[in-house]
């Protein structure tokens, strides 16, 4: 668990339990996944057990509502090492964090899934257990996010699927958008493919009768995360992949957030000042990518002063400064 997190878009990264199982390509090089052996046993995949955290760390939240409300900054919340819809996870479990989310409403808790498909199924098992606990007040806020009765969803989370290539954005994002939030957002990390989005934003231009004009009209996305991938065994990242997306979301007017470009990006649009890191050997083939000899200093490819200047863009929701009365 970490306070003052080192991932640039949310303030602090913390978790109710950990562990999770792999779902798409994307997950292929998870870092919590290895974390997770390194440091606390074997978490991950279908039938393992997950790790539920100490109830210290359950306190950490309620201590940062406390502070907000003093300081009058609401602190982002990511949770890094599990994800909040695994079907895994002990319902109990599950009802303790939901009645955590709504006991702290000054946070804003961003909540990332690769299971959207679980939300309603997963709630409404959540519902019984607060009722058998005769935790009426959570009750009642879940039953309403499930009937989406006013406020419809919890006014501090921002809910958002994780997409890496198209195939995925076109599965989870009409199912994220049917779920009632106050936010919807999407993380393009690790970036595998070039993503059309136009679909999911506001002002689609697509004609009426489209194929993939499919999900709810009244729901777009509000926010999108972009990064190439890091760590042992990073895939490469076509920088223009991450510039589609920026174009993307500045014609729809939706701020973009680009988080880094990976450990191997590279950067082939024709032109000589071709520019990049260079790539792995197994990864060459002369014609699609171009090796520079110019090299990228960090690591992740996190540091936007190395960056193309069109690429340096990190935006967020507008977010409220007054502090939610409790």
């Amino acid at each position: 668990m970490s306070a003052n997190s080192t991932i640039e878009w949310t303030d602090h990264t913390w978790n109710p339990w950990e562990g999770c199982t792999k779902k798409s390509p994307g997950c292929k090089n998870c870092y919590a996944e290895a974390r997770n052996k390194r440091f606390a046993g074997a978490n991950w995949g279908k039938g393992k057990p997950r790790r539920r955290t100490r109830e210290a760390n359950w306190r950490m939240p309620l201590r940062w509502n406390l502070e907000t409300r003093k300081t009058g900054k609401r602190f982002k919340i990511f949770l890094s090492l599990c994800d909040w819809l695994d079907e895994e996870v002990p319902i109990e479990w599950l009802s303790d964090f939901l009645a955590l989310i709504y006991a702290t409403p000054n946070l804003i808790w961003q909540l990332l899934t690769k299971s959207p498909e679980n939300w309603r199924t997963r709630l409404t098992e959540t519902l019984h257990v607060l009722v058998r606990q005769e935790n009426f007040t959570a009750a009642v806020e879940v039953r309403a996010w499930l009937q989406q009765e006013p406020p419809l969803a919890p006014q501090n989370v921002w809910l958002g699927v994780s997409v890496e290539d198209q195939e995925r954005a076109d599965e989870r994002m009409p199912v994220l958008l049917n779920i009632p939030a106050k936010l919807h957002f999407l993380s393009c990390e690790p970036l595998l493919e070039p993503i059309d989005l136009e679909n999911y934003l506001p002002c689609s231009r697509r004609p009426v009768g489209d194929a993939r004009a499919s999900h709810s009209e009244a729901a777009t996305v509000d926010w999108v995360i972009a990064g190439g991938e890091s760590g042992p065994g990073a895939r490469p990242c076509d920088i223009q992949w991450i510039r589609e997306i920026i174009a993307q979301c500045e014609l729809a007017k939706v701020p973009v957030f680009v988080k880094q470009l990976g450990a191997f990006p590279f950067d082939f649009d024709g032109r000589e000042e071709v520019w990049l890191k260079t790539l792995p050997p197994q990864y060459r083939d002369g014609t699609r990518y171009a090796i520079a000899e110019r090299r990228i200093k960090d690591r992740k490819g996190g540091d936007p002063a190395e960056w193309p200047e069109d690429l340096r863009i990190r935006q967020f929701p507008s977010v409220k400064s007054v502090v939610v009365p409790k």
